[in-house]
C-alpha cells in the first residue's frame, strides 16, 4: 500500500519490491534488487513469513553484504526500519533491529472467502478473520468486532500505543467502531489511525 510504502522510505528504505502478483519476492528477484543497490550492506526485511526463507537464501549467496531482519509482517518490518540506525557496526545495527521486532505484535484483520475451521474457530464466508503474529485466532461478524476480539488475546496490559493502519475496504464506520471500541474497553491504549493503502487486510494494526 502507497502509505506503507511512505512509511518505509520515510525510515530510510532505499529499495522496495512489490513481488509480483503474489506479492512475495522470491530469493532471484532479491538478489537482483540488492546487487543493483551500490550500497556496501544491504539488510532485507522481509515483511512476510512466506518471503523469510527466500530472503535468508538471497543472503547465503553473500553473507558479508546481504543481511536479513526476519520480520513477517508489514508491521514488524516497520518496528525494524525505526530501530535502523545509518551509521555504524553493521553487526550492532542489525542486533537493534532484531531485538525491536520482539517488541511489537503484529494484528491482521481481514474477510473470510469460505466458509471453513480453523484452529477451533468456525468461519463463516464474510465474516472477519483477525491474526495475530501471524496466528488466526478470532472469527467475528464484523472486521471491528474481529479486531477487539484479537485485542483481548493480545498482551495489550504491556503495550502502550496501537497503531491502526487502513487499507482497502476500510470503511469510515468501521473505524469509528474500532476508535470507540478500543478506548471502551483499552482506554489506557493510545491509538494512532494512519492510512496504510494495503490490499487484502483492511486493517492491520501493530501492539508496542
Amino acid at each position: 500500500g502507497d502509505g506503507l510504502i511512505n512509511n518505509f522510505r520515510e525510515l530510510g528504505a532505499n529499495i522496495i519490491i512489490d513481488g509480483g502478483p503474489t506479492g512475495k519476492a522470491s530469493a532471484g528477484e532479491l538478489i537482483e534488487a540488492v546487487n543493483g543497490s551500490g550500497l556496501e550492506h544491504v539488510i532485507i526485511l522481509p515483511n512476510d513469513k512466506d518471503v523469510v526463507l527466500a530472503a535468508e537464501q538471497a543472503a547465503e549467496s553473500d553473507p558479508d553484504f546481504i543481511r536479513v531482519i526476519p520480520t513477517r509482517s508489514a508491521v514488524s518490518g516497520l518496528s525494524a526500519a525505526m530501530a535502523y540506525l545509518p551509521e555504524g557496526d553493521i553487526d550492532e545495527i542489525c542486533a537493534l533491529m532484531n531485538e525491536s521486532i520482539e517488541l511489537v505484535q503484529s494484528i491482521e484483520v481481514s474477510n473470510s472467502v469460505r466458509d471453513t475451521s480453523v484452529n477451533g474457530i468456525d468461519i463463516r464466508v464474510g465474516a472477519g478473520i483477525g491474526f495475530l503474529d501471524g496466528e488466526l485466532v478470532a472469527s467475528e461478524p464484523s472486521l471491528a468486532a474481529t479486531l477487539l476480539e484479537v485485542l483481548k488475546r493480545g498482551d495489550v496490559s504491556q503495550s502502550e500505543i496501537m497503531t491502526l493502519y487502513t487499507g482497502d475496504g476500510a470503511t469510515p464506520e468501521e473505524i469509528e467502531k474500532i476508535s470507540e471500541m478500543t478506548e471502551s474497553h483499552f482506554p489506557s491504549l493510545e491509538l494512532d489511525i494512519v492510512e496504510g493503502g494495503q490490499p487484502l487486510y483492511p486493517f492491520i494494526a501493530s501492539l508496542e
